[in-house]
């Protein structure tokens, strides 16, 4: 079933993502770092191993480097108005790109973390947070002008995916979720449609 998103949102989220590129002097043709990214909206990104000095409890920490190392992905906390992004360092660069930017993605958007405590202290976000948190990182990893660049160029998923510091699978999911394939389906539709009155417009 197709996600449901609120009216005007994803126009919203392509005009942000593209806003906050242009503030931190990236246009949309190029890979986003992620940190430098939590840097320029306020947000200080921590590894996982570093919480132990700064004060995380132990419980919590054991966790995490244990048998929940695989699962956690990032989490936003705040403390006294400042927000923080924890990062598991020991998943994939392109992972941890994903991560940190859906992270951002709920600063971005303005979204009150919720007070619900799961494992190892980190709140529960409800599904509508998370969906647009996700679209948004989506928005500012591959902007849709840059997917769809890429599929008018006809450029390998997999190599476009290196170019913007992402995983083949998110690359696949903003060239198709995006409407950047729909597009350009259309705009191919339309031309060779039209070609034959271009042909006999130059036989004249």
């Amino acid at each position: 079933m197709a996600a449901d998103y609120r009216r005007g949102f994803k126009a919203l989220a392509e005009r942000l993502a593209l806003e906050v590129r242009d503030g931190m002097g990236s246009d949309w043709q190029g890979r986003l770092d992620p940190r430098a990214l939590a840097k320029h909206v306020g947000v200080v990104v921590f590894d996982l191993p570093e919480m132990r000095r700064l004060g995380m409890k132990e419980e919590s920490l054991r966790f995490l480097l244990g048998r929940g190392r695989r699962e956690f992905s990032a989490a936003l906390f705040e403390s006294d108005g400042v927000r923080v992004i924890v990062a598991n360092p020991s998943h994939s660069a392109v992972r941890q790109a994903s991560n940190i930017v859906h992270e951002v993605g709920h600063v971005l958007l303005r979204h009150q973390p919720p007070t619900e405590i799961i494992d190892a202290g980190c709140r529960r976000w409800d599904a509508t947070m998370e969906l647009e948190a996700d679209w948004l990182a989506g928005e500012l990893l591959v902007p849709r002008r840059a997917a769809l660049e890429v599929v008018r160029q006809q450029t390998d998923a997999e190599a476009a995916a290196q170019r913007f510091g992402v995983s083949r699978a998110l690359m696949e999911w903003r060239l198709n979720h995006s409407g950047a394939r729909k597009q350009a389906a259309r705009e191919r539709s339309a031309y060779e449609r039209n070609m034959p009155s271009i042909l006999r417009g130059h036989t004249r």
